[in-house]
């Protein structure tokens, strides 16, 4: 251990930051680790894709079979036998057999501290010793090959929200102008009330009362009637997104191949 130590000190290597791809399920970190190594060279895969090209089962995946995808993706892919002070010389990132039931991704190290992608967590940061205890040997070396290109659609928040409100946008849009509208006729009914108690109550001034009241009267209208709108298209756009939401689950869960449920048990598939 000391010696490992001593050998990742010597010889640091800089930190591979690498995206974030989690797993759905515990046996999916062989599917998982290969596209955060993707996506760091700029290739995103959907998991659903990695799966069937990792040859996931109940059983988790077998390295030989991550090997394999990342050809078929254009990477050159290597598997070796290491002991922990050999991994200081190896670029990252690489994967790794973690506690002989997981796979996950170094990121890199930086004096006892070791950087991990773990698709079961996210980025997380280990100790020395803790890597040493649940490091079993085995790792994964990725490198772009001449095949290897970039592509696919990066995962994100936004790409998610206008794959489900883009065809809800005009209500949206309705929601939120209403909203803001909204916001000065809130501003101004305090106004109004103030200038009603100084100029008119304190002050005496009676050439205010019919303007101010006016103005007060049509505020509260349009707030009303603003309010009314808002709530209408939210109501609509909650009912449609609804309808819409169970219709995709329902044609996703029909379109899915048989293998998908062959690999489940059924309490896996009811929940």
């Amino acid at each position: 251990m000391a010696t490992a130590k001593a050998e990742w000190q010597a010889r640091p290597a800089p930190r591979a930051r690498t995206p974030t791809v989690l797993q759905m399920e515990a046996v999916e970190c062989g599917a998982a680790a290969p596209g955060i190594v993707l996506a760091h060279f700029g290739r995103f895969v959907p998991l659903a894709d990695l799966r069937r090209a990792c040859g996931v089962s109940r059983d988790g995946s077998k390295a030989s079979n991550i090997l394999k995808a990342a050809r078929a993706y254009g990477l050159q892919a290597e598997g070796y036998k290491k002991e922990l002070s050999d991994l200081a010389g190896i670029p990252p990132p690489y994967i790794v057999f973690w506690h002989f039931d997981h796979f996950l991704v170094v990121e890199g190290f930086a004096r006892d501290r070791v950087f991990l992608n773990d698709p079961e967590t996210g980025p997380r940061v280990c100790s020395l010793t803790e890597f040493d205890e649940n490091f079993t040997g085995v790792v994964l070396r990725f490198v772009p090959g001449e095949p290897f290109s970039r592509g696919g659609e990066r995962p994100g928040v936004r790409a998610m929200i206008q794959s489900r409100l883009g065809a809800s946008a005009a209500a949206l849009g309705y929601c939120i102008a209403a909203g803001l509208i909204a916001v000065p006729l809130s501003l101004a009914a305090p106004l109004l009330s103030q200038v009603f108690v100084d100029q008119v109550l304190v002050n005496q001034v009676r050439d205010f009362m019919t303007p101010l009241l006016l103005g007060m009267l049509v505020a509260g209208l349009l707030q009303v009637f603003l309010s009314g709108v808002q709530l209408q298209f939210l109501r609509r756009l909650r009912t449609k997104l609804a309808v819409v939401g169970a219709g995709r689950f329902l044609w996703h869960c029909l379109r899915l191949p048989v293998s998908y449920y062959a690999q489940r048990s059924p309490a896996e598939v009811s929940t």
